[in-house]
């Protein structure tokens, strides 16, 4: 959160979907990408956009990006409202606090959290629904 700021909520956001999709469907989850069929495609004599075709193509493959868009928009489509009421409340400006109390000085405590908070709600403005 105290680097990504801004897109802390859409990182969070992403990473349930992810796991909850993972854990709904009993995918197994690697720990590490099978790095040979890019490299196979990297070595080819194809056009960049070719290339980047073929890398989104396995990509696709490997997150079976159809079944988690579709598993995505039919159980967890509340999820965005549910994160943006989420992100206004006092128990995320409290976890803010804790970890910014876990990483920085005492002095700058109270700054960085209104910072790191205020970036989160300028998050909701733009992206959520606050």
């Amino acid at each position: 959160m105290t680097s990504l700021h801004y897109h802390f909520p859409w990182l969070l956001k992403a990473n349930l979907r992810w796991a909850i999709f993972c854990a709904a469907t009993r995918r197994r989850v690697t720990r590490n990408l099978d790095w040979d069929p890019y490299f196979a495609i990297a070595a080819r004599d194809l056009p960049y956009r070719e290339k980047l075709r073929g890398y989104a193509a396995l990509a696709r493959k490997h997150f079976a990006a159809d079944e988690f868009t579709e598993f995505c928009a039919k159980h967890l489509a509340h999820l965005d409202a549910v994160a943006d009421e989420f992100f206004g409340t006092e128990v995320a400006r409290d976890a803010v606090r804790k970890k910014v109390t876990a990483l920085f000085p005492a002095h700058e405590i109270d700054e960085f959290t209104e910072l790191f908070f205020s970036r989160i709600q300028h998050w909701r403005e733009i992206e959520g629904r606050g």
